[in-house]
């Protein structure tokens, strides 16, 4: 198989994770090309990109109707959390495709036991965000708090100076209900005992009717930097036919549209500000 693996420019400590896996399908005896995210995937059977951008590699696996698999962090915190990738085909963590997990079992958390009291939290992410599919975040998020009136609001750590900023582990320690958009706090969340409420089905928690069944298929969507060449890439590798079935049924997840940082910042500061204006402004009347 030829196997097209796209890189971001310049040093980046995330491109090892399309690295990792590049080298665990070389010692399987596939053919890999390593390219920048600008050009295109050539007459490959397989592309390989680290992140859900809309590069032009991936733009051009769809277009090719050939699976693409992207390499992202993992969905719940491991200790070293860098050393872990999660991985998916035609799409990112509950838009993508993986195939059956074999009964073996993986490294994984201990499910606690559900909560019966504690605290409403809204959990925010960055405003630009992939996850976010193009969503008006800070419009969520008001949206979210007016439902719930007794809810607070946890905002990503990239979003507020950290040190103004519970520890997570603190926050979802006293959590019971956990509200996300499409955050992996929604699995962390799940695991920790809380009623979890992903709203978007490309979180990696959507709609979860059987914790542990979840827990053991996704055990098996990360693999430590190590695993890709110790059974970690057979296993992905062993999905392949049914992800390019998918493709050419146009069975893809489509990254969305490029967004400008300064002005997608802008906007949800603006709102949420807007919003704590007015909050401010009923209290006082």
């Amino acid at each position: 198989m030829k196997v097209s693996v796209h890189l971001r420019g310049g040093p980046n400590l995330t491109n090892f994770r399309s690295e990792v896996l590049a080298e665990g399908l070389e010692a399987l005896g596939h053919t890999v090309v390593v390219r920048s995210r600008a050009e295109g995937c050539g007459d490959a059977d397989l592309m390989v990109q680290t992140a859900f951008s809309r590069s032009y590699a991936v733009m051009d696996a769809i277009g090719k109707r050939i699976p693409f698999l992207i390499m992202e962090a993992p969905f719940w915190r491991h200790i070293p959390m860098e050393d872990w990738v999660s991985w998916g085909y035609n799409g990112l963590a509950g838009g993508a495709f993986r195939h059956s997990a074999p009964d073996k079992e993986r490294p994984k958390p201990e499910l606690q036991p559900w909560k019966e009291d504690g605290a409403i939290i809204v959990f925010g992410q960055k405003p630009t965000d992939h996850s976010l599919r193009g969503h008006s975040h800070a419009d969520w998020i008001v949206s979210k708090l007016e439902e719930y009136p007794d809810a607070e609001f946890r905002p990503h750590p990239l979003t507020v100076p950290r040190e103004s900023l519970e520890p997570f582990a603190q926050a979802i320690s006293r959590c019971k209900k956990a509200i996300t958009f499409s955050s992996t706090s929604g699995a962390e969340a799940l695991i920790a005992g809380c009623e979890s409420q992903p709203e978007h089905p490309g979180s990696i928690a959507y709609e979860v009717s059987d914790r542990e069944q979840w827990l053991h298929e996704t055990s098996w969507a990360q693999f430590r930097r190590h695993e890709f060449c110790e059974g970690g890439a057979e296993h992905i590798i062993g999905g392949y036919d049914e992800a390019r079935a998918r493709s050419e049924q146009g069975l893809v997840e489509e990254p969305r549209l490029r967004v400008d940082g300064q002005k997608e910042f802008a906007r949800y500061n603006a709102t949420l500000e807007s919003w704590r204006h007015r909050e401010r402004g009923v209290c006082e009347h």
